[in-house]
């Protein structure tokens, strides 16, 4: 009865919290978790075949923190307000998870399973144990790969722009899009010629919330956008036509070329490539992601510069705090 379960009611739920049944309130969300779980993982290759784990670590947490908490009580007392509550705590308790793994660079020996290398003397039979003692060093050896990758990608956009500067703004967003990376103003205007204040204000509102970006598939993310192409770009497409022009861009076809072709990496003999477009997602995530730390840093150096930094009439007239200071040490 469960299993088409589109979303779970908060009348039913309630029933069971207030007997302190936690249990069976589960099972009973346990298709609509499992369902959010796949959802939000197809975002992350790496992590996509872990879903098993996932789910029993958000079980774990909804069955001891969420359901016999207060406020998720008081949460049901509203439908939407429950159905709005209930999915950022998944989210919410999944981006955590995601952040722990990383941070325990789980992800890295997979990425060398994910991007094969190829050897080019056809000598296969070293090949195991070749990945095998990368793997005792994958941490090292991985960063290099995933530098070299970024490098590449960096070079390939950088060209992109100078050969097709009226649709490098569009290229530059939609594979943000895929990547669910963070939207800026910069994006937007780049893409979308003399867009307004206003509409910049509401399209970086609507993919902030996660509910709508992480948990919505390609589709549904481009047919958020697909308006504004209208109105910017004179496009008149569907959200479909966007993701096959998208993904014509990163795996080509036969008669052109996509950006996975120019993602090959040279290693003595061996030639390391990305093969599939969810590795090339997780791979822009990254990317993306390491972006915005650096612009992050760069920010904060700044700020720190320019307060430390003493202008020509503060040094020659030093702070009242710095002529005491002065007088001190003399």
């Amino acid at each position: 009865m469960h299993t088409l379960l589109k979303s779970p009611s908060a009348q039913h739920l309630l029933v069971w919290l207030e007997a302190q049944e936690y249990a069976e309130a589960l099972a009973y969300c346990e298709p609509f978790l499992k369902r959010k779980i796949r959802t939000y993982l197809r975002n992350f290759p790496v992590h996509y075949p872990h879903q098993a784990d996932f789910f029993q670590e958000v079980y774990i947490h909804l069955l001891v923190k969420t359901f016999p908490s207060s406020r998720f009580k008081e949460a049901c007392q509203d439908e939407q307000k429950f159905k709005h509550y209930f999915a950022r705590t998944i989210f919410n308790q999944l981006n955590t998870l995601l952040k722990r793994e990383r941070n325990q660079q789980r992800g890295m020996v997979d990425w060398e399973k994910a991007i094969s290398p190829f050897e080019t003397d056809g000598d296969v039979s070293d090949r195991a144990t070749w990945l095998e003692d990368k793997a005792h060093n994958h941490t090292q050896e991985s960063r290099q790969l995933l530098a070299c990758l970024r490098s590449r990608f960096a070079q390939f956009m950088g060209q992109f722009q100078l050969l097709f500067p009226k649709i490098a703004g569009k290229l530059s967003l939609m594979l943000k899009l895929v990547a669910r990376a963070c939207i800026t103003a910069t994006d937007l205007k780049a893409c979308l010629p003399n867009i307004t204040d206003t509409d910049i204000q509401d399209i970086i509102y609507t993919f902030s919330i996660q509910s709508n970006y992480l948990e919505a598939d390609d589709v549904q993310v481009f047919d958020m956008i697909r308006p504004y192409f209208e109105r910017y770009r004179g496009e008149n497409a569907h959200a479909q036509s966007l993701q096959r022009w998208i993904n014509q861009q990163i795996s080509g076809d036969k008669d052109k070329k996509g950006i996975l072709a120019y993602m090959k990496i040279k290693d003595g003999e061996k030639l390391w490539e990305v093969q599939d477009k969810r590795v090339f997602t997780d791979f822009l995530h990254y990317h993306y992601h390491q972006e915005e730390l650096n612009v992050q840093t760069f920010e904060t150096e700044k700020i720190e510069a320019m307060s430390t930094k003493k202008s020509f009439w503060q040094k020659i007239f030093p702070a009242p705090a710095e002529v005491e200071m002065a007088i001190v040490r003399s």
